[in-house]
């Protein structure tokens, strides 16, 4: 799946982009991403949900967050 870090612009986030296959190596994506700034990211803190159709990049997409420590993370093409 692809992963698009969440960022202000979908321009910025667009070269903010990785491959993921599967869940495992979505969330050690996210902890080797948020280690630099202090987030230890574990798989029962990453919540995932259907967030809907994006026109700006043509895909449906999925959310993903990890709750009470940075917010939302980014987005995927996948659950």
């Amino acid at each position: 799946m692809r992963v698009r870090e969440n960022r202000r612009t979908t321009k910025a986030a667009k070269f903010r982009t990785a491959e993921a296959d599967g869940r495992e190596r979505l969330v050690r994506h996210m902890f080797n991403t948020l280690e630099e700034k202090g987030v230890v990211v574990t798989d029962e803190m990453v919540h995932m949900s259907h967030y809907g159709f994006d026109e700006r990049i043509g895909r449906d997409e999925h959310i993903h967050f990890v709750v009470n420590r940075f917010g939302v993370f980014g987005f995927t093409d996948g659950p």
